[in-house]
Parts: C-alpha cells; structure tokens; sequence
C-alpha cells in the first residue's frame, strides 16, 4: 500500500525519526513489535497522530517515523535545547 503524507504547516506536530539496525532474518519480527507497541501503548499517549514503519531493500535497516501534536511549551523548549547545544542550564 501507498501512502502519500499530508504536511500540514499550520499545526505544529513533531516529528520522531529512527533508523533500527536489525538481522535481516529478523526484520519482520521488529515490525511486528513496533506495531505491537504503537497499538497498546503509543496511540494512547496525548497528541500522538501516526506511526510508520518501513522496511528496507537490505533488510537490516528498520526506518520509522512518529508524528504527534507539540504543544507551544514543548516547541520552545525543543528551540531552547538547539540554542543551549543540548545541554540542560
């Protein structure tokens, strides 16, 4: 199935990126726990949106994105971090 993502500019939503590194023999069991995860826990959780998961050619890389609503507090405290560098003052 295809999916064509809808960026929406005007609401602020955050979005997750992480790229698994797995056996490829054990690509589908890592989908299969993300999903898991994502259905019992993460789509309960406040301002959550969606979840992919990908699967790749090389079947070692495992590349997902989250998305959920930020809230203004979170934003600015999201640019704070990036202007401190990271660190925590």
């Amino acid at each position: 199935m295809t999916v064509t993502p809808h960026i929406d500019t005007a609401r602020p939503v955050a979005t997750l990126i992480n790229v698994f590194t797995v056996s490829p023999d054990r690509q589908p069991e890592l989908i299969d726990l993300l999903a898991r995860a994502t259905e019992e826990t993460m789509k309960h959780q406040p301002g959550f949106i969606c979840a992919n998961f990908h699967a790749s050619q090389d079947g070692e890389h495992q590349p997902t994105a989250a998305e959920s609503e930020t809230t203004r507090r979170q934003v600015s405290s999201r640019k704070r971090r990036v202007h401190d560098g990271g660190n925590r003052r």
